[in-house]
């Protein structure tokens, strides 16, 4: 839900009373979660692909994930860490599949093809940098917190690529995922369905609690409540979670 839908709902709230506006806020729920059901599956799709050695079938259907929503774009540092002949192919897979879908879009509209996504990452704080909940406990705010959650982001992505071939492309995947959701903490937890799934796949249950961390979110937002506290502590939580279970995990391998 984008801010203005929020506001018209808080509005309704306000002057309708009873359950209306509550149910309207439910389909809205569903709907973004559809909405990324299935990116989310085709995205999963490259992972097992991948973890087969089918580079150029994982590579086209992350191409077609991205293609159809942003999010499934953080799998590419998995699905290219494969060895060079490899990764190359699963690259221009990736590469023509994107294009395919979005080059009439590029002739037509050129730079506006992007639609709403600049507008979307003002909405949401991004551009002053407020929106990194867990960056702000640290004090950093504007180009600050940009600057840092941008180096987080690219050290994840270079830390996947360079993991040994051995470790599951469902692991890495899920683990990639979920530390890209922990430095933007973002407040639509239909965002999560990608999460959800790449969970499922590898068993890492740990994460689950970053997959519904945006809902307190959420909720807040709605409500027109303390949205800041809500989501440091929602996510604060999340992250304490999958930090105590990825040391008992390294202390019973030990």
């Amino acid at each position: 839900m984008h801010g203005a839908d929020r506001d018209v709902l808080l509005e309704q709230a306000h002057t309708e009373g009873g359950v209306q506006p509550v149910r309207r806020l439910l389909d809205q729920l569903g709907h973004g979660a559809v909405e990324q059901h299935v990116p989310g599956r085709v995205a999963v799709g490259a992972v097992w692909a991948s973890a087969r050695g089918r580079a150029i079938l994982s590579g086209l259907l992350l191409g077609v994930g991205t293609a159809v929503k942003l999010l499934p774009a953080l799998l590419a540092p998995v699905i290219l860490r494969r060895r060079p002949v490899r990764a190359a192919a699963a690259g221009g897979a990736a590469i023509a599949a994107v294009g395919l879908a979005y080059r009439p879009h590029v002739l037509a509209v050129g730079p506006q093809m992007l639609g709403y996504l600049p507008t979307y990452l003002q909405e949401e704080n991004y551009g002053s940098g407020s929106g990194f909940l867990l960056l702000g406990l640290l004090g950093l705010t504007g180009q600050a917190a940009q600057g840092v959650a941008l180096g987080l982001l690219v050290a994840a992505g270079l830390w996947t690529l360079c993991r040994c071939r051995d470790v599951p492309p469902a692991r890495l995947a899920v683990t990639l995922v979920g530390i890209a959701f922990l430095i933007p903490t973002p407040v639509q937890p239909w965002c999560a369905v990608l999460l959800v799934a790449l969970i499922a796949l590898s068993g890492a249950w740990e994460w689950l609690a970053v997959a519904v961390a945006g809902y307190p979110l959420y909720l807040a937002a709605v409500l027109a409540d303390d949205t800041v506290r809500a989501g440091r502590l929602s996510y604060g939580v999340a992250l304490a979670v999958v930090a105590v279970a990825a040391l008992a995990r390294r202390s019973r391998s030990a």
